[in-house]
C-alpha cells in the first residue's frame, strides 16, 4: 500500500490538484473582487513583519520597540490599506475588471511574475524598515554594496538629504547623495 507506482501517483497528484483548483474556483467571485488584493497585501505585509516582531520580543537587549509602537504601526497599516489602497483597487476594478487566470499562457505567467514582484518588493520594504542589520539580511547577500538594506535606509530617515534610493545604491552614488553607514 505504500509502494505507489508512478501512474497512480500522478493520478493522485492530478486529483489533489483538481480538488485545489475546484476549491479556488468556488471563491472565484471573491478573488475577483476589489477586497482580495487589499486583504492579500495586508496579509503579506503582516506576515513579513512577524519575524522582526518576534526577534524584537526575544532579544536579550532592551528594545526601543514598545507594544504601543507596534499597535500604532498596525493601526497605521490598516488605515493605509482602507483609505488609500482599497479606493485605488475599486477604481482599477471598475476600469479593468479582473479576469481570473487568463487563458493566454503569456498572460498567465505575467500575472504570476507581477505577484512575485509584489511579494518580493513587500519583503524588501519590510526588511529595510525593520532597522535590523542581521547576518542574513538581503544587503549582505548582494555584492559590492549595491544594495543598501536597513542601515542605508535608516540613514535616509536620520539625514533626510541622503540615501534616497529605496533599495539599490547606484543612483545615490551617481547623484552624490550616498551617505555610507559606519560598520
Amino acid at each position: 500500500h505504500w509502494n505507489v507506482n508512478r501512474r497512480q501517483m500522478s493520478r493522485m497528484e492530478i486529483e489533489s490538484t483538481q480538488q485545489l483548483w475546484d476549491f479556488i474556483l468556488g471563491y472565484n467571485a471573491w478573488l475577483r473582487s476589489p477586497f482580495f488584493p487589499v486583504l492579500f497585501s495586508l496579509i503579506v505585509y503582516l506576515t513579513f513583519c512577524l519575524p522582526f516582531v518576534v526577534l524584537d520580543l526575544l532579544s536579550p537587549q532592551k528594545s526601543h520597540i514598545s507594544w504601543t509602537m507596534m499597535w500604532s504601526c498596525l493601526v497605521h497599516s490598516l488605515y493605509n490599506h482602507v483609505v488609500f489602497l482599497f479606493p485605488l483597487t475599486v477604481l482599477h476594478w471598475f476600469w479593468r475588471p479582473a479576469s481570473f487566470m487568463p487563458e493566454v499562457p503569456w498572460l498567465y505567467w505575467t500575472f504570476h511574475l507581477q505577484m512575485l514582484f509584489y511579494v518580493l518588493n513587500s519583503w524588501l520594504s519590510v526588511e529595510d524598515h525593520s532597522g535590523n542589520d542581521l547576518p542574513w539580511s538581503t544587503h549582505r547577500l548582494v555584492p559590492f554594496g549595491l544594495y543598501g538594506g536597513a542601515p542605508h535606509h535608516d540613514l535616509h530617515h536620520l539625514k533626510f538629504k541622503s540615501n534616497y534610493a529605496p533599495y539599490f545604491t547606484h543612483w545615490d552614488r551617481v547623484y552624490g547623495t550616498l551617505h555610507k553607514h559606519s560598520e
